[in-house]
């Protein structure tokens, strides 16, 4: 069944907040992409986005130490279509599609994998946007576009996973989800983590759907979302395998203006798509300066300098062990980064020390979630299925 496009889905199916004047886009009938139909003009926020300011994405933060230069990081969604000066072709590979058909995958007939892409690696150059790693490469893998209840979405996650690791991938970004899981896909994972590179995926926004893949699978770092004002974002799956959060609300990025000059303009979300894409980002930046780590101290290295829950569990069961936090992640020193099992408790996590020659630009407050009771209640499975019952399919985008 084909449905419309992602900016065109209503709030509660995707969680998208088109800007006014911007008209909804969709697929032809006849099957002919044109992504970009009817889009309108650019819509950009006056003001720094509040993500990357929380995060503390600025030239005399993070980025004065890495702009994640040189890394490669996949985006298994819906293609990637560059974007003007904001993702030049430059900055996104050919890629492939892995839909019946085939061909390249930087051309993306949905938007979801575009706008992944303009969170990891959005250049500057439009107005206050710009990606988590401006210098990095977008590796797009096309294998899902505007279908719903596809029973063979997994395998093709797996296999784009896979496609991704052999072709220079040293990070693959998936946002969306799928329900069942597979031999291939936990196969496909395993042969990512045997050539050192991490997985990042959304742990999705259905609260009560159970387990969702890939980010239930061990060894890849599932990530959860919070709000601007710290708070955990309201559609954030609960479970036990979230590994760390990231801001998933009133986000900006990157879509395809309609012109012949391909100019970019911007469009905002919402889900744990988008948080995946800033965890995703920071992976980049600590590979820039740190290139021979492996996925378990990559996770190692993330959750250790996140900023710590406050609800006395860690992991929480909806943020793991806290935001992330790109500047520690970056800079923090772990003496012997030795080979490293994901800690599990408290007590066995070891906090890194920070180079003293560098002040931490993020403070703790301003992306320490804050977590009330209510929060606990959903963590137990009767409370998490009378939340929403009965939201089930095949694959989801990371956004509700």
């Amino acid at each position: 069944m084909r449905i419309r496009s992602l900016i065109a889905m209503s709030a509660l199916a995707a969680g998208l907040v088109v800007p006014a004047g911007v008209a909804p886009s969709a697929a032809h009938a006849d099957d002919t992409c044109h992504p970009s139909d009817g889009q309108g003009v650019p819509n950009v926020p006056a003001t720094v986005p509040w993500a990357r300011t929380a995060l503390g994405l600025t030239d005399t933060g993070v980025w004065a130490q890495s702009r994640g230069q040189g890394v490669v990081v996949a985006v298994v969604d819906t293609g990637v279509s560059p974007a003007g000066a904001v993702l030049p072709a430059s900055a996104v590979q050919t890629g492939v599609n892995l839909l019946p058909g085939g061909g390249p995958g930087d051309v993306d007939c949905h938007g979801h994998g575009t706008m992944m892409a303009g969170v990891i690696a959005g250049r500057p150059g439009l107005a206050t946007f710009e990606g988590v790693a401006p210098d990095a490469t977008i590796l797009p893998v096309t294998v899902t576009d505007e279908s719903t209840n596809d029973p063979s979405a997994a395998a093709r996650i797996g296999a784009g996973i896979k496609w991704a690791v052999d072709h220079g991938a040293q990070v693959v970004n998936v946002s969306i989800t799928t329900t069942p899981d597979t031999p291939a896909l936990d196969g496909a994972v395993a042969y990512a983590r045997d050539h050192h590179v991490l997985i990042v995926a959304a742990a999705g926004n259905d609260q009560n759907a159970g387990p969702l893949y890939p980010a239930s699978i061990p060894g890849v770092l599932s990530v959860g979302g919070i709000e601007a004002d710290g708070s955990v974002y309201a559609q954030s799956e609960v479970g036990g395998h979230a590994g760390v959060a990231a801001p998933a609300s009133a986000i900006w990025s990157v879509g395809v203006q309609p012109t012949a000059s391909n100019q970019p303009y911007v469009l905002s979300g919402e889900g744990t798509s988008y948080a995946s894409a800033f965890v995703a980002g920071t992976a980049a930046l600590i590979l820039a300066v740190h290139p021979g780590l492996t996925p378990d101290q990559l996770i190692q290295r993330i959750e250790a300098t996140a900023n710590r829950p406050n609800t006395g569990y860690l992991p929480d069961p909806r943020i793991g062990y806290g935001v992330v936090n790109p500047y520690r992640a970056v800079t923090a020193e772990l003496p012997g980064e030795p080979t490293a099992t994901v800690p599990t408790t408290a007590k066995a996590m070891t906090l890194p020390v920070v180079r003293p020659t560098h002040a931490d630009p993020v403070k703790r407050g301003a992306v320490l979630a804050v977590i009330g009771a209510g929060v606990l209640a959903l963590a137990v499975p009767g409370a998490a299925a009378a939340v929403r019952n009965g939201r089930r399919r095949g694959w989801k985008p990371g956004v509700k």
